[in-house]
């Protein structure tokens, strides 16, 4: 019996492994590669809070964010969880308060946000603001600037947006995911703009690289 449970210990450790503290990550131009290696990174990672509960957990792949994501409040519960294709948002999107209670989701393609629903009671009603994709389109089609200049299909740094509380890029409301750098080379932020404003998650990062806050925009 002792020797199973040794057995067991050490197959949990080795499991618990596999994920490595992001702490060790280094991002260089929004490539992520684990310190003193050449290679970007490619598996799994956890960040934790300072009381010891996951921050954060999930895979990178050559160096950026793919498959499942999880991101937690202090107090253990899921503050959301999606997945990332190529370092975008793709697929659904779950968000919860603090106290585990759903508050709807979210559809993104690429890092476009197609539908939002949010619960609006116990039977988990939905209130869907944007029901197809279809219909997105034609909204953001209605909306769209007579400026004809293209945006860059790129990841774009904060600092290249103009404007007050709605943020345009080469004079067209932007729309698309941003990222900005400390004077160290480390990310210092990361989120997305939708009509020109913060939209969905964004997280803050210290000069280190270790996230300092995370902030839920609607």
């Amino acid at each position: 019996m002792k020797k199973l449970f040794i057995i067991l210990m050490v197959l949990v450790s080795a499991c618990s492994s596999n994920k490595l503290d992001f702490s060790k990550l280094i991002d260089k131009n929004g490539i992520v590669y684990e310190n003193g290696d050449d290679k970007p990174y490619s598996g799994e990672v956890v960040c934790k809070f300072t009381n010891g509960k996951n921050n954060f957990e999930g895979n990178y792949e050559n160096g950026i964010k793919a498959k499942n994501w999880i991101y937690y409040f202090e107090n253990g519960q899921k503050k959301s969880e999606g997945t990332y294709k190529d370092g975008a948002k793709d697929g659904t999107w779950t968000y919860w308060d603090e106290k585990g209670t759903k508050i709807g989701d979210e559809i993104y393609k690429d890092n476009k946000l197609l539908s939002k629903a949010i619960e609006i009671n116990s039977d988990s009603l939905k209130q869907t603001t944007d029901s197809t994709v279809a219909e997105v389109k034609e909204i953001e089609k209605a909306k769209a600037p007579v400026n004809t200049k293209k945006q860059s299909s790129g990841i774009v740094k904060f600092d290249q947006l103009r404007g007050g509380p709605v943020k345009t890029l080469n004079g067209i409301i932007y729309t698309g995911p941003v990222v900005d750098y400390h004077s160290n080379g480390v990310k210092s932020l990361e989120g997305n703009f939708r009509n020109g404003k913060r939209n969905g998650l964004w997280v803050f990062y210290d000069k280190k690289g270790n996230v300092k806050s995370s902030k839920v925009y609607k």
